[in-house]
């Protein structure tokens, strides 16, 4: 039996407390994918190579308060807390009923207090077959996602991508943007105060 472990320290760097939860299944390089603090509790993402990936709440003592499985197999990168509670969880993903060609896009979910999916968006870049979400941007009215989109071509060919949402869910904007070389893969973004996004690319 192997699970999924959450530490928490003091500042003094004494351990306050750990909670684990096991998994029910068997080990498949099964890894935490990102924290964020919600309230006074902690949300922990998992991801899972042959599985759905699990979201768990966990209460300021250690209490193990809610364990949700995505109802989807995403590859995740991030997890982000969102003011007044829930979060926000960005992958890649494909799409429900999966395509024939079998593809994957870029995803971003926001989950509620209760860890429950309010909301999710995909975004595809154009022409392209598999997308591989990279970085998760959160602001105070918006969500962006970064990553590269590829295809094949005489050779597989790629190129940055930039999404972004505004907290409802609604598609805002989605851009392949200039990166240093031809074949290019957003690595990192940042959004400024004023809403600007700032991408990081480097070669694929």
């Amino acid at each position: 039996s192997a699970g999924f472990a959450l530490t928490l320290y003091a500042t003094s760097g004494l351990r306050t407390w750990s909670a684990g939860l096991p998994v029910e299944r068997p080990l498949d390089l099964f890894w935490s994918s990102g924290l964020a603090a919600v309230g006074e509790g902690i949300v922990a993402l998992s991801a899972m190579a042959s599985y759905e990936p699990l979201l768990l709440r966990v209460g300021a003592d250690g209490t193990i308060e809610a364990n949700v499985e995505l109802p989807t197999r995403i590859s995740t990168v991030a997890l982000r807390s969102l003011p007044g509670g829930g979060a926000v969880s960005a992958g890649t993903a494909s799409r429900d009923p999966a395509p024939a060609d079998r593809s994957e896009d870029l995803v971003v979910a926001r989950h509620g207090p209760a860890l429950d999916e309010v909301w999710r968006g995909y975004a595809k870049g154009p022409g392209s077959r598999f997308d591989q979400a990279q970085g998760l941007a959160l602001g105070t009215d918006r969500v962006c996602l970064s990553g590269a989109s590829s295809w094949p071509g005489a050779s597989w060919e790629s190129a940055t991508q930039a999404v972004c949402w505004d907290l409802d869910g609604d598609l805002l904007w989605s851009r392949v943007v200039a990166g240093p070389t031809a074949e290019s893969h957003a690595s990192a973004v940042a959004l400024s105060s004023a809403g600007e996004l700032a991408v990081a690319s480097a070669p694929y």
